[in-house]
């Protein structure tokens, strides 16, 4: 890696975490520059506008996210699925300031708003791909309603990008990344198969 990009790194990196900490509406430049100890002008040299940064920012996120994603089919394979949305989950709290803030940012930024419409889309494609790789191990009951599956991949992407929102509006400062995925465990449950259950929840105590 460059010396330039190991500087364009140091500065996002530096970036998420001032976000993170402060809200991205109340971090500037400046503000990155001081937490770096280095000049302005040495931040607005590799990324001359907000706009650049943002987008260099979301492609680093995304490029994190893609790592994680592209071991959610082995994870099914080895009766693990539920590994994959923790694994997600761990990523959003990493880059919470733009799931806090996301309306706020793809609003500022129709670059991202476009990257990140076309990236949750595809988010939805993989997850129902998955619950269908999941009917065909048995752990899952065969579709009996059209398009069930594609609702129930919907209802777990909402879960991944909103829960930081929904923590934050309910007056919750904590992530609480187990009471995300115990809250998608209990949307996939009815779904199970008798095989499924006895993989995924050995030791659950069924209420009678």
């Amino acid at each position: 890696m460059s010396k330039a990009q190991k500087t364009k790194n140091r500065i996002i990196e530096g970036a998420i975490a001032l976000y993170n900490d402060k809200g991205y509406t109340n971090v500037k430049i400046r503000d990155i520059a001081e937490r770096l100890d280095i000049s302005p002008g040495n931040i607005t040299y590799h990324f001359s506008t907000n706009k650049i940064l943002m987008n260099a920012i979301y492609d680093y996120m995304i490029t994190n996210i893609k790592e994680i994603s592209l071991g959610d089919q082995i994870l099914i394979s080895r009766g693990k699925g539920m590994e994959a949305p923790r694994l997600y989950l761990e990523q959003v709290s990493r880059f919470r300031f733009f799931y806090k803030d996301i309306i706020s940012i793809i609003n500022s930024y129709p670059e991202i708003a476009t990257k990140h419409q076309r990236m949750v889309n595809r988010q939805i494609e993989v997850i129902e791909s998955l619950l269908f790789i999941s009917v065909g191990k048995g752990y899952f009951r065969p579709e009996e309603i059209e398009g069930m599956y594609k609702t129930l991949s919907e209802a777990i992407t909402n879960t991944l990008h909103f829960w930081l929102t929904r923590q934050a509006t309910k007056g919750k400062k904590e992530d609480d990344l187990e009471g995300a995925l115990d809250h998608i465990s209990k949307l996939i449950y009815p779904y199970y198969t008798q095989k499924g259950l006895e993989v995924y929840f050995p030791d659950l105590k069924r209420i009678n």
